[in-house]
């Protein structure tokens, strides 16, 4: 990775252009701070307290600092450099100099007002497939955005908050419609077998239908579980676990208990262990269905063309809950809509 040009735009015109190299080195950074605080001081708002009695970096024999690269994916970068004051920014254009780069989000900070500018990106710069360079306008600082580029939407936090719920309240309907779906093509679908064949159709049919709609449930658990973990996950780090409260930790211990249980349910190992049952089953009533007809006497597993032709409607009936998934994907449903508050925040922003 090389290093990135970024270019501050003010309001009024004035640009500044600088460099941020690709290497953080503790040395180099002293040597700007030094260079900072011997041009604006700390009247200006520069930290200085940690430079102001040295002249030179020095570290302890073997202890010297280890340089790090920049712009790694999760990283968090943080630069200082002299510029003349801009005031509030119009927009930020940021250009890697090689490479590829996935920003996030830019935070512009001014240590003489302390105004901070927030900018998100949210795009690979460079390479094959990203664009040269971004250009970025500020957001408000305690908007939430969705998306990138120009389909990006900022709304404010309560307005996330509703197509939050929204959005959860279309997955459980989407869930709901799943499982009925498959549910009807089983009993539709043993119906019309009783009727050409009468029950020793219907019957296999169904079983295996059954055995498609618990193994979409299970999905369904893995499902949530992944997003439970996530959102406790998401709000341990906020709440920072610094409550200390018996009946905050009573309440974490269930709801980990809770995601457990999900994950456990939801995990490929159970699926597959369900799978594998049902397929021994099926092959358990098609030996005991032949011992019992002295057909299979003898033999360790003997399929008649009748036993073939049951073991095809127990899979066909298990791969209702694919056409379920095909059907219900299908079909037009009225997503939730950024409320009208938020559409306002968007053009002023």
């Amino acid at each position: 990775m090389a290093g990135v040009n970024v270019c501050l735009i003010s309001k009024d015109g004035s640009a500044v252009l600088h460099r941020i190299a690709p290497v953080n080195d503790p040395r180099d950074n002293l040597q700007v701070m030094q260079q900072i605080c011997s041009l604006v001081g700390e009247e200006s708002g520069a930290d200085c307290s940690s430079v102001s009695s040295m002249d030179a970096p020095a570290w302890p024999a073997g202890k010297e600092p280890v340089t790090k690269l920049r712009f790694q994916e999760g990283a968090v970068d943080e630069v200082s450099f002299v510029a003349q004051e801009l005031g509030d920014l119009a927009a930020i254009m940021l250009a890697p100099e090689g490479g590829s780069w996935m920003c996030n989000e830019v935070d512009v900070s001014s240590s003489r007002t302390s105004h901070t500018d927030r900018f998100v990106c949210r795009k690979r710069l460079g390479g094959r497939k990203g664009e040269p360079a971004a250009y970025l306008t500020p957001v408000p600082p305690d908007a939430v955005v969705y998306g990138s580029g120009e389909t990006a939407r900022v709304i404010t936090k309560e307005q996330a908050a509703v197509l939050q719920a929204m959005s959860l309240a279309d997955y459980s309907a989407l869930k709901s419609r799943l499982l009925i779906t498959t549910a009807l093509l089983t009993l539709g679908g043993s119906g019309v077998a009783a009727v050409a064949s009468g029950v020793e159709a219907a019957v296999p049919f169904a079983i295996g239908g059954m055995a498609g709609l618990l193994y979409q449930l299970l999905l369904q658990l893995g499902a949530d579980a992944a997003v439970a973990t996530a959102a406790s996950q998401s709000d341990a780090a906020q709440q920072g676990r610094a409550t200390g409260s018996a009946a905050a930790a009573a309440g974490d211990a269930q709801q980990g208990f809770q995601a457990r249980m999900l994950q456990l349910l939801g995990s490929s190992a159970v699926r597959l262990a369900l799978l594998t049952s049902a397929a021994l089953l099926a092959l358990w009533a098609v030996q005991e269905s032949g011992t019992r007809d002295g057909a299979g006497e003898g033999v360790l597993l003997q399929l008649t063309p009748v036993d073939a032709w049951q073991l095809g409607l127990g899979l066909c009936g298990f791969m209702m809950y694919k056409i379920a998934v095909l059907g219900v994907s299908l079909v037009p449903v009225q997503q939730g809509k950024v409320p009208q508050p938020a559409q306002q925040v968007e053009k002023n922003a």
